[in-house]
């Protein structure tokens, strides 16, 4: 799935040739964060998390860290230094699809 624009957004892909998950930040096309998990997800039904933990809560622009969970258990983490400043809105694009 995906959210964003040229100049910033969210990535959350699964299922690639490794069996990975992966939160991906763009921040203004400027610098890109990505965590990536840790082990092979199993082929199936799960539920997938990506649980963004700011570092100043109501402050736009700021770090924190990110908890990727397959079935609530942990299977990635990692940080970023900052995050785009505001919202996404409906004139931004949201993108789903089904790899095969």
């Amino acid at each position: 799935m995906a959210i964003g624009a040229l100049c910033g957004g969210l990535t959350y892909p699964a299922g690639d040739e490794e069996n990975a998950l992966y939160w991906e930040h763009n921040y203004y096309n400027d610098v890109r964060y990505r965590v990536a998990s840790e082990g092979v997800i199993p082929a199936g039904h799960h539920v997938l998390l990506a649980e963004i933990e700011v570092d100043e809560e109501g402050k736009f622009g700021t770090g924190g860290t990110v908890t990727l969970r397959v079935d609530n258990v942990t299977v990635g983490t990692g940080r970023f230094e900052q995050h785009v400043a505001g919202y996404f809105t409906v004139n931004e694009t949201f993108d789903a699809r089904r790899v095969c």
